[in-house]
């Protein structure tokens, strides 16, 4: 009888395992390509949770045009200051003083237009509603340098861990944010 009875609590529990871990699957977001790279690879899946998103949080988003939801990292919420140059990300929360991103490989660029995509060497305001991202790994990242601003809608959630593969099931690096002398505007 005591037999019966393990089998059948382990059985309940490996039953209840597979379905949790098919419930996480099927709710997770896969990472396609190398735009995030170091820190999330392709064939990577991210659970993102119906949040509003915070400077340097990873986030889940549908590109203008695109079907396929990318992951990118908030840089500027609305009402902060953008500004790439020289190499650096700057952002400047609120009229504060500006921040320099601790950015991933690669270069950025100049950035940015009126309109939050790059090419001009400016400092902008991300409007309401909207949001400035990149990719971490910023020579193959489309991201609002290519597209401009993200609409808050277009956001699908904040990523709050990779749940694949499970040896690496933790949470996404934050770059550090450090204050810069920046002269000009």
């Amino acid at each position: 009888m005591r037999g019966r009875v393990v089998s059948a609590v382990l059985g309940g529990g490996v039953s209840l395992l597979l379905v949790a871990a098919l419930v996480v699957f099927a709710l997770s977001s896969p990472v396609s390509g190398d735009s995030m790279n170091p820190g999330l690879r392709s064939g990577d899946r991210v659970l993102a949770l119906d949040d509003t998103p915070e400077r340097l949080d990873v986030v889940t988003l549908r590109p203008p045009g695109g079907t396929a939801t990318v992951v990118r990292r908030v840089i500027g919420v609305p009402g902060d200051q953008v500004r790439i140059t020289d190499s650096d990300i700057l952002v400047r929360p609120g009229g504060g003083e500006w921040l320099a991103v601790d950015r991933g490989p690669g270069d950025p660029g100049v950035c940015c237009a009126p309109d939050g995509r790059g090419g001009t060497d400016g400092a902008v305001e991300v409007p309401p509603g909207r949001y400035f991202v990149l990719g971490d790994n910023l020579t193959v990242s489309t991201d609002s340098r290519t597209y401009g601003f993200v609409p808050e809608a277009d956001i699908t959630g904040v990523v709050w861990r990779r749940v694949w593969p499970v040896p690496r099931f933790d949470a996404v690096r934050v770059p550090a944010l450090s204050a810069v002398p920046v002269t000009g505007p």
